[in-house]
């Protein structure tokens, strides 16, 4: 039998349960429905969104022995210890002429789409199976790609390649498409914490003669080519929103200093102070 004293502790009791409950129902709505989300922090954004359109990222060819880099760091350490054959402008990560189906023997070049291939300077010779792509630059990230408004901002995005590729977001891998692999589109979904300017890096290699070569990077973001773009996309990231170096980003204002005057200048000038305040002396 509950007295009359218990019953307060048993209505605290249920309020909590019910509370707990209803914690849990926010939860599974907000977050459990899309776990897999990867949280971008807003710390990794460099700025507000550019007042202009981008116009591409910065693009690299570095040469590879077949298959003598098996993982991402060691082509990491290729990228930060050599220089690159040749650099491009890459206005879409659309490579070769938006479909997966070139031959490993085809040159640099070719690899390329107009307007990028008319950017490249540097070695074009033949060989893709055995380079090494990599884009960097910025992406503009607005509160108006959210596919699910209301907090966050989540971005559909897909990595496919034949061979390895990888996507990175500030120091996060966004996109592990590492293997040696048929052309392999994988999908995930983009949580930013916060608009701006992130910075971007994707790296493509084919890893040797394994058939068709291919890279494309696809988003929910609209403006770009569609032709073939996965369920969650609605096609290529569009130019629009890639740019090659941060305009908003400010540079450190230039440090201005006062020479010290040498001790035979200093001198000087506390001798013509003086006979300056004799003369007004003199006359006043």
């Amino acid at each position: 039998m509950i007295t009359k004293k218990e019953t307060p502790m048993l209505d605290v009791r249920q309020s909590l349960q019910h509370l707990f409950v209803s914690i849990g129902i926010f939860w599974l709505v907000s977050v459990g429905a899309d776990a897999s989300a990867l949280l971008i922090p807003g710390n990794l954004s460099v700025g507000p969104a550019p007042a202009v359109d981008g116009t591409g990222l910065n693009g690299q060819f570095y040469f590879i022995v077949t298959n003598n880099a098996t993982t991402h760091t060691a082509i990491d350490t290729i990228v930060a210890t050599t220089n690159p054959l040749s650099t491009f402008h890459s206005t879409l990560v659309d490579y070769p002429a938006g479909v997966e189906n070139d031959e490993p023997s085809v040159s640099i070049a070719s690899f390329l789409d107009a307007p990028d291939k008319f950017t490249l300077s540097g070695f074009a010779g033949t060989g893709i199976q055995n380079r090494l792509v990599r884009l960097s630059g910025y992406l503009n990230v607005l509160t108006t790609q959210d596919t699910s408004p209301g907090g966050l901002i989540d971005i559909q995005m897909a990595l496919g390649s034949t061979g390895s590729s990888r996507l990175r977001i500030g120091s996060l891998t966004a996109i592990d498409n590492g293997g040696i692999h048929p052309f392999t589109l994988i999908s995930e979904t983009m949580r930013f914490e916060k608009a701006g300017l992130y910075p971007i890096e994707i790296i493509f290699y084919p890893r040797g003669n394994i058939g068709d070569m291919g890279i494309e990077w696809f988003s929910s973001i609209p403006g770009g080519p569609d032709s073939g773009a996965p369920i969650g996309t609605v096609g290529i990231v569009p130019t629009k929103v890639l740019y090659s170096s941060a305009p908003n980003v400010p540079t450190p204002a230039p440090i201005v200093t006062h020479p010290v005057p040498e001790p035979g200048v200093l001198s000087l000038l506390l001798t013509g102070c003086g006979v300056l305040a004799a003369f007004r002396k003199r006359h006043f």
